[in-house]
């Protein structure tokens, strides 16, 4: 998980009190916590938060934002979730949100499409007009034996 403050003027205790929440929320007494910034913690807990409680914890530290990634086994799943929280993280940034909380199964659908804002660009301006256009026959009708056989079966 990501839990940062933004404001210039960020109490950093409550970065630091928002991390603890976290763990608790989780059912964890203790978390993996790195200083990534002034006011950017890095957080791992055992087990995950359910989202609503954490939202209504959160109020207890209002300038402070959580990002939650997902969920994995092994090293491979702690470096996925450290990723996925980072990219809630920027998409929250990027698109200016006001949620205070928000998890990777809530924007990752979101995330994938913002990434690249060029790219997604690009897609909208390609596809646009799709509703619109006929549909190929190809994709409209269902294959006949001739088409899988070459011929009609002998009945």
């Amino acid at each position: 998980m990501v839990v940062w403050n933004d404001r210039p003027d960020a109490d950093l205790g409550a970065v630091d009190r928002a991390a603890e929440l976290v763990a608790a929320v989780a059912g964890d007494q203790r978390c993996l916590t790195v200083l990534a910034g002034a006011a950017t913690r890095w957080v791992w807990v055992h087990g995950r938060p359910e989202p609503e409680l954490l939202r209504a914890r959160a109020a207890e530290v209002p300038d402070v934002r959580i990002a939650v990634g997902s969920t994995g086994d092994g090293v491979d799943g702690f470096r996925r979730g450290h990723l996925d929280a980072l990219a809630v993280q920027r998409m929250l940034a990027r698109l200016s949100s006001p949620h205070q909380v928000a998890t990777h199964d809530e924007v990752e659908l979101v995330t994938l499409l913002t990434a690249v804002p060029e790219s997604a660009d690009h897609f909208v301006r390609a596809h646009r007009g799709l509703r619109h256009r006929p549909i190929p026959l190809w994709v409209s009708r269902r294959p006949s034996p001739r088409d899988r056989f070459g011929h009609e079966p002998a009945v």
